[in-house]
């Protein structure tokens, strides 16, 4: 089982319940009573979640994933083909994702509010270690929940750290410090400059931070990067970390056409 997000989806409910699990029918006396933040069968789990105010958003992970917010369920899901499907109560909403082999796994449901949840966060496979990312120090990331506390592939743990949007300075300076650390990723840089993968995964993630980003607005700073990390002198790693993710988010706020020193 891969330790990425394989999975997301928005929202908008009209009934004030998630379920989360197999492909098969719900059963019929599976219900979620009123102040109960979560019911579960064999092949389903229920969430309760805000409705007809926003969106709720459901994200899906294999392996690992963020420990953010409570835990509202962690057992054993039976997915009956090996895909696990986000559903409203109507089915006006749906949505399927292949997990693995058909048969029960292991599932971590976390929610941001127990009761009326606008983000919940769905891990297959852990099995509950905590998982500490790479960052520059100062700027630390969540811990996340992993199968085993070992080290983390590399580009794994680029993806990882990529995978969200809050903390944008700490996510970025982490995987700058990631580059210029690693005689790997740095050769890459060195040899495919903008088109290295962890650059072009620098440039796709930076199209979400800002509405007037465009592709080649990314590919832009992202090839400004490049210079940047081929040029870092020799000293401190977390803080030249810092300073090239600052510099690179403040370039990227600047409004379209202008010039940034």
């Amino acid at each position: 089982m891969s330790e990425m997000q394989v999975g997301g989806v928005g929202m908008l409910l009209n009934h004030p319940v998630v379920a989360i699990g197999s492909t098969a029918e719900l059963y019929p006396d599976l219900k979620l009573a009123r102040s109960t933040p979560v019911a579960a069968s064999a092949e389903h789990v229920l969430v309760a979640a805000r409705a007809q105010t926003g969106l709720v958003l459901v994200r899906i992970w294999t392996g690992v994933g963020p420990m953010l917010g409570d835990i509202a369920f962690d057992g054993n899901v039976h997915l009956s083909d090996g895909r696990c499907v986000v559903k409203s109560l109507d089915e006006l909403s749906q949505y399927s994702t292949l997990i693995g082999e058909p048969g029960p796994c292991r599932a971590t449901i976390m929610v941001d509010d127990p009761g009326s949840a606008s983000r919940i966060d769905v891990i297959f496979g852990s099995s509950g270690a905590e998982i500490s990312l790479t960052f520059a120090e100062g700027y630390p990331l969540p811990v996340m929940l992993g199968a085993d506390s070992g080290q983390l592939d590399e580009f794994d743990e680029l993806d990882l750290i990529l995978s969200s949007h809050d903390r944008p300075l700490n996510r970025l300076a982490a995987v700058v410090k990631m580059i210029i650390s690693s005689q790997v990723l740095l050769k890459s840089v060195q040899n495919r400059k903008g088109d290295a993968h962890c650059m072009r995964m620098i440039a796709q993630w930076a199209r979400w931070l800002a509405p007037h980003i465009s592709l080649s607005n990314s590919l832009d700073l992202s090839n400004w990067m490049v210079e940047e990390l081929l040029s870092a002198k020799q000293g401190s790693v977390d803080r030249t970390s810092v300073n090239i993710a600052s510099d690179f988010l403040h370039r990227m706020s600047a409004p379209p056409g202008a010039t940034s020193s």
